[in-house]
């Protein structure tokens, strides 16, 4: 069975990742909505960490990416800001 936590950041990490919202009428939108009315506050931090690793992963990427694309690209030096 899937927490309520773990049922949170997926819906997180899916919008993050530029996907929709749970349809109203379908049962991801009901567990939802039950997960998030159903948080105890002591897991705040927990889900709080986990939402930030998740931002943070992505920044990262995004960043290794532009990266390898100056590599590319043929910059010298991909570290340097212009």
């Amino acid at each position: 069975m899937t927490s309520n936590i773990e049922l949170i950041e997926t819906a997180l990490e899916q919008l993050i990742d530029g996907h929709s919202a749970p349809a109203f009428e379908g049962p991801e939108f009901e567990n939802l909505i039950f997960a998030i009315k159903n948080l105890p506050p002591a897991e705040y931090h927990q889900l709080g960490a986990r939402t930030l690793t998740i931002l943070l992963v992505r920044l990262q990427a995004g960043m290794v990416a532009e990266r390898a694309l100056q590599l590319m690209r043929g910059d010298n030096n991909p570290m340097r800001i212009n």
